[in-house]
């Protein structure tokens, strides 16, 4: 069944710019192999690491959103392993953001229910309707 799935990876700041583009090369040949498709490439750039992975303090972040078979992880989870320029990777299925639908209309104009649907008032104490009597 083809799935949409999301490939976060981080790789050595050091990587130069004809490296990094190697790399998106790599997965987007991995992706044609096993029939499936890159959708989108986004570079999100330097940023800093919570703790040191291989010695690094910074990473340079790429996010793919792929669609394929799952056949295409493991090759492509072993490519990641294998490239001393990746430090870490994550691949997983896309979920599809949860939409609220805004009723159309101006906010705070919601309507109002029918004063058939509200339930019966009880009178105030001390008074009652008339035919019924008060315990005393």
């Amino acid at each position: 069944m083809v799935k949409q799935y999301e490939c976060i990876t981080v790789i050595d700041p050091a990587v130069t710019d004809a490296q990094k583009a190697e790399l998106i090369q790599k997965v987007k040949g991995i992706m044609s192999n096993t029939k499936g498709d890159v959708e989108k490439v986004e570079d999100w750039g330097r940023r800093e690491l919570a703790y040191k992975i291989k010695g690094k303090s910074q990473g340079l972040y790429i996010w793919f959103i792929l669609r394929g078979e799952a056949g295409f992880i493991p090759e492509l989870e072993a490519a990641f392993k294998l490239d001393e320029r990746v430090l870490r990777h994550l691949i997983l299925i896309r979920q599809k953001p949860d939409v609220i639908k805004a009723k159309p209309g101006k906010p705070g104009t919601e309507e109002k229910p029918e004063e058939s649907s509200k339930p019966a008032e009880e009178p105030p104490a001390g008074q009652t309707e008339p035919g019924v009597q008060e315990p005393q």
